[in-house]
């Protein structure tokens, strides 16, 4: 039983709803739940780490305006917990989506500055096998550009 000052949460909130997660997480990996992916989802999916980082800082930054606007006597355990959840996430996602894809994009291209060159006879290292010998088999194309008689 989940409980909050002294007060005893309705079973809907202390037993149904983390079932309902705990079944639904468990058939997340049936095919329906691959096929079926929800934006939010993804995103929220992208953003955790974004959210890992930032969730201290947005929350101790709402703690801060509770305690100085309405004071935290007056606010319900369970509304401030569901509320710094929801901030934590929003703040993540927007920290996400401001500054992590960026330095993620600007990685991506000093990546691309610094691979190595290779000669323009040689073909792609995906067409070559164990030691160096060109992979043949069912794919004509690629043998015949790595040099290697069908």
């Amino acid at each position: 039983m989940v409980y909050a000052h002294d007060m005893a949460l309705p079973r809907l909130f202390s037993h149904a709803i983390p079932s309902i997660m705990a079944v639904t997480g468990a058939l997340m990996p049936e095919p329906w739940g691959r096929a079926h992916k929800s934006r939010i989802g993804v995103l929220l999916g992208d953003a955790s780490y974004s959210i890992y980082l930032i969730h201290p800082f947005a929350q101790r930054a709402f703690l801060l305006a509770i305690i100085h606007t309405i004071g935290l006597p007056n606010i319900n355990p369970t509304v401030y917990i569901f509320s710094a959840f929801f901030i934590a996430l929003v703040a993540g996602t927007v920290c996400h989506l401001v500054l992590e894809r960026r330095v993620l994009r600007v990685g991506r291209r000093l990546m691309r500055l610094v691979q190595p060159t290779r000669c323009p006879d040689s073909p792609p290292p995906h067409y070559r096998g164990a030691g160096g010998v060109p992979v043949t088999a069912g794919r004509r194309g690629i043998a015949e550009r790595a040099g290697v008689p069908t």
